[in-house]
């Protein structure tokens, strides 16, 4: 999830539009019951990196990004960066696609927020590993403008246009956001693995 907000932040810095939304369109009663993340420590690892997390600590040297994960009261998720002054981040996520009661879904979407960032940004959140739940591996991506229009401009998205360049898009409804997961998912399917965190133990340690 640190990497998540650090993805998104390098696309601003690198010019590139993603979905954002004038307001949070996503409430945690929106999230289906079959989801749920691993309460505790999780870590992300460059490729590069071979620190294995089960053998290092937060406060050890090392070249893993580790982020606490944590469920709030009324239901959205505490992603806070170890280490970092940033605030935590909340974290509403929801299926992008149908799937039997009770069942995980392939596919979700994450609207992030935080009180340093309260304008929403989303992200593609697939579970991996045996897909059952609390979901202890996660990839993700944030979604970008550009793979929104495959086919075409979707419904109750405004793209934002500076002359002949694409600088945003924002959502206006909750199936807008669904509908950009499903279009995003199939553009960046190759490089979808690319970005992973994994849980590490549970409490704060």
């Amino acid at each position: 999830m640190r990497r998540m907000l650090a993805a998104i932040g390098a696309m601003a810095l690198a010019g590139c539009a993603m979905l954002t939304a004038e307001r949070p369109l996503l409430a945690p009663g929106d999230q289906d019951a079959a989801f749920a993340l691993a309460e505790g420590l999780w870590a992300h690892r460059e490729d590069d990196c071979t620190d294995d997390p089960a053998a290092k600590a937060p406060d050890e040297e090392s070249c893993i990004d580790w982020v606490r994960v944590a469920r709030e009261s009324d239901g959205a998720w505490r992603i806070e960066a170890v280490g970092e002054d940033d605030p935590p981040m909340r974290l509403v996520v929801i299926p992008a696609v149908r799937t039997a009661e009770g069942r995980l879904a392939p596919l979700y979407v994450a609207e992030a927020t935080s009180v340093k960032d309260p304008a929403p940004a989303y992200a593609l959140i697939v579970p991996r590993g045996d897909l059952q739940s609390p979901v202890r591996r996660v990839a993700f991506d944030a979604i970008s403008c550009f793979d929104l229009l495959r086919d075409g401009e979707p419904p109750d998205i405004v793209f934002n246009r500076d002359g002949d360049r694409l600088v945003g898009c924002t959502a206006k409804t909750m199936a807008a956001v669904q509908d950009a997961a499903r279009r995003a998912v199939i553009e960046t399917l190759d490089d979808l693995g690319d970005e992973e965190l994994a849980f590490v133990r549970a409490g704060p340690e």
